[in-house]
């Protein structure tokens, strides 16, 4: 228990650089300087003139303490009680959450690292490779998904219902897998998905991390991949983060930025080729297959010689010719930054 006291104190001095001593409500001193014996007869917040302290009763783990922070400003007494709320939030969320929250929690960054060190010592969890995959749908099917998915996964994986329209899956990514990668493990979920509930839904992946503390980053990820992706006007398939880093990148910049971009980019003859829905998802679809012209006409049951016809028009249109790689690039460049601006 002191351990786990030392640790939620030792969190607040990293984070904020004041120094905590904490006694027992006898005043003796358990760590930190002064080792004086202090009086222990006041309530809540008290500031000690004489000392040049401010004391405070604090609550962790159902056990009473008194902490002890130099200076009797204002700003004193406001850190006093800022661990006097935080204190009791981490004994919260210790003990009365189950392990399923508790894993919510740390994927929407709710914990510290002293919370998340309680929380994989409470349940006897390890560092190790993960990866945050988001699955979503249009609210219809969420809970016949997460259902679905807990009955699927490992004891080493974990199934979290975020919304009303996502769950969350949190992988451990083992170098032996029957899964070549991260893709080809969501491409079996969306199939299978379909093959139970008759539904395609959006699997975004987030990033590989290694620590618990950070599954939060990756699920973040995970939820900038889905956002790029719909907006570009799909709703369904898989999108990793690692394909949107450029698209995460230039949503960050000014619009005005971006605006110069594109015109250096897009001749305005170009406008009528990329107002079109149909020239836009037929050349998406010829990125997803690696630009390779038999593999898209197959995949969009799309006569060969219709979509060479269509990628002459693009050409024609934008004078890019997408079946090469760097003219590709461009105009997916050229695409993201519009859906942006719009």
């Amino acid at each position: 228990m002191q351990n786990n006291l030392m640790d939620f104190i030792e969190e607040i001095r990293k984070n904020t650089g004041v120094e905590v001593a904490v006694y027992s409500t006898d005043g003796a001193c358990i760590f930190g300087e002064p080792k004086e014996k202090i009086d222990t007869k006041f309530c809540g917040i008290y500031v000690n003139a004489e000392k040049k302290s401010t004391f405070f009763y604090f609550e962790y783990k159902s056990n009473q303490y008194i902490g002890r922070i130099k200076g009797i400003t204002q700003s004193e007494k406001t850190i006093a009680s800022f661990i006097i709320k935080l204190a009791e939030k981490d004994s919260f969320l210790t003990s009365n959450k189950s392990k399923t929250e508790l894993l919510k929690s740390v994927l929407f960054g709710e914990l510290n690292s002293s919370e998340v060190e309680n929380f994989k010592n409470k349940y006897n969890i390890e560092d190790d490779n993960f990866c945050v995959l988001t699955i979503s749908d249009n609210g219809e099917h969420t809970e016949d998904i997460y259902e679905l998915i807990k009955s699927y996964i490992s004891n080493e994986d974990s199934a979290i219902r975020i919304d009303e329209t996502h769950v969350a899956l949190i992988k451990k990514i083992e170098r032996d897998a029957e899964y070549r990668s991260l893709n080809e493990y969501a491409e079996f979920l969306i199939q299978m998905i379909f093959e139970e509930i008759s539904f395609t839904p959006l699997v975004a992946i987030g990033g590989n991390v290694k620590k618990i503390k950070d599954l939060s980053v990756s699920f973040s990820q995970a939820k900038t991949a889905e956002s790029i992706y719909v907006k570009l006007g799909e709703n369904s398939g898989v999108v990793s983060y690692k394909n949107f880093l450029l698209g995460k990148m230039l949503e960050e910049l000014p619009k005005y930025r971006l605006k110069e971009f594109l015109d250096i980019l897009k001749d305005d003859s170009a406008n009528e080729i990329f107002e079109d829905e149909e020239m836009i998802k037929t050349a998406e679809e010829f990125f997803k297959n690696n630009l390779n012209v038999s593999e898209t006409s197959r995949k969009i049951y799309l006569h060969r010689n219709t979509l060479i016809y269509r990628l002459d028009k693009i050409e024609r249109g934008t004078g890019l010719d997408i079946r090469k790689f760097d003219d590709a690039v461009s105009f997916y460049l050229i695409n993201i930054i519009r859906e942006i601006i719009k």
